[in-house]
């Protein structure tokens, strides 16, 4: 049935599945698969046919490379039949091979009639089981696949039968590309394009464009990135100052410094501009209730606030290091409360002055109240120097000027060095005998 004249369509089809993983499996082996047409006198065969199979090195004549490999009864359909073949190892080798064919009608004892012309075999089998080019079955160069490669670096075809080294590299499970030493899961040294589609994040969001308009309100210069026009909110979509931060939670916001200098400054606020206005350069404000409410609460190791003044002209007022105020229509208002409690000596207001002209350690006023108290103790009162009453410059222990000593528990003025024997409330004692 089959004649000389009849002719074999050969097609080697994308038939191959490699599959390389990154520490490269074991070959697959050297069998392949094989999709052919036979016609019949013109005409697609059917039916069952047997088939030869010889690997040669020329297109004529030449040295049979393998042993002969018959398919007996193989299913022919409207010309097209399908076979695996498995020459061994050793056929492939980088030169080129052609395939000779012979067919007889199946269940046939008949002589094999081969085909017109041998099959030239293109260089797709030859990657079969090429897991590294330049070492494939111990042939350099790899099995009809030339090039090298470095370790790391994905291979990729430079032509149809070179492979060289790809941008894509692979550190364990990161992959860098554009670069050999990728950080993350993926690292990309240059810019990413997204031609359609976008970015697809954890929470199953697509972000198509960066921001509306495409462009960024944030710009960069150098190492650094700033915004110059409108303000920034954080917990707010409507800021109203340069930099507006919103928190239902305890902090509204955290700084931390663990520089160790006497300079180091976690906050520093600083009003820059002049004029006679009281500008703030911090404010706090905290009144959740009427009686509640901190507007500034400090903690130190050794001072929790510490106040200074520092002015730059000629006096024209009075300067305070701290200044506190109080103010209301009931209830009790220290304009500064101090207290202190511990184990050495304590001191729940202290104040101390060392200028060169008039100096006031603790200064106090009360004025406009039916009561006025510029300074009211509960406890004994020491005073190491001179104590002025009606008079700021006391040249004795105390001195009272321009008013009366009422002293309704008695008054005893006296220099002696002991007690009287028999004091009597009302008396007054006077020793001029002792000079």
């Amino acid at each position: 049935m089959c004649k000389n004249q009849g002719t074999m369509w050969v097609c080697i089809m994308a038939i191959f599945l490699i599959v390389m993983s990154a520490s490269f499996a074991a070959p697959m082996g050297t069998a392949l698969t094989y999709q052919g047409r036979l016609t019949d006198e013109g005409l697609p065969a059917n039916g069952t046919y047997d088939f030869e199979f010889k690997v040669f090195d020329a297109s004529t004549g030449g040295t049979q490379l393998n042993n002969p490999e018959f398919k007996n009864n193989v299913s022919v359909n409207d010309g097209y039949f399908t076979v695996e073949l498995d020459f061994g190892a050793g056929i492939f080798t980088g030169n080129a091979r052609w395939l000779e064919i012979a067919v007889r009608p199946g269940n046939s004892s008949d002589a094999f009639d081969p085909l017109p012309e041998r099959q030239k075999l293109t260089p797709t089998p030859y990657a079969m089981y090429a897991k590294k080019a330049s070492l494939a079955d111990g042939v350099v160069g790899g099995i009809g696949i030339n090039g090298a490669g470095t370790s790391g670096l994905l291979a990729k075809f430079s032509d149809i039968d070179t492979i060289d080294d790809s941008v894509i590299y692979q550190s364990g499970t990161k992959i860098g590309i554009g670069t050999t030493n990728p950080g993350s899961c993926l690292s990309v040294d240059g810019i990413i394009e997204a031609i359609n589609g976008g970015f697809k994040f954890p929470d199953g969001s697509i972000q198509t464009t960066a921001s509306t308009g495409g462009t960024s309100l944030w710009q960069q210069n150098g190492s650094d990135i700033y915004f110059d026009s409108g303000n920034v909110g954080i917990g707010t979509t409507t800021p109203s100052t340069p930099l507006a931060v919103m928190s239902i939670g305890e902090r509204a916001g955290l700084f931390q410094s663990d520089l160790a200098s006497t300079d180091t400054h976690v906050i520093h606020a600083e009003y820059t501009g002049s004029g006679t206005y009281h500008a703030k350069a911090v404010y706090g404000q905290s009144i959740p209730a009427d009686g509640y409410g901190i507007g500034g609460y400090f903690e130190g190791g050794w001072k929790g606030v510490c106040g200074y003044a520092n002015p730059t002209g000629s006096e024209i007022a009075s300067y305070y290091g701290v200044f506190g105020s109080a103010s209301g229509s009931a209830g009790k208002k220290f304009g500064v409360n101090g207290y202190a409690d511990g184990d050495g000596t304590n001191f729940g207001v202290r104040g101390h002055a060392a200028g060169s002209t008039t100096n006031y350690g603790v200064y106090g006023k009360a004025e406009n109240g039916t009561t006025n108290w510029a300074g009211y103790f509960v406890g004994d009162v020491h005073a190491e120097g001179n104590v002025g009453i009606g008079t700021t410059s006391p040249s004795s222990k105390l001195e009272v000027d321009g008013g009366a000593i009422k002293a309704t528990g008695g008054l005893i003025i006296e220099t002696r060095t002991s007690d009287p024997a028999s004091p009597v409330t009302g008396q007054i004692w006077l020793r001029t005998d002792i000079q």
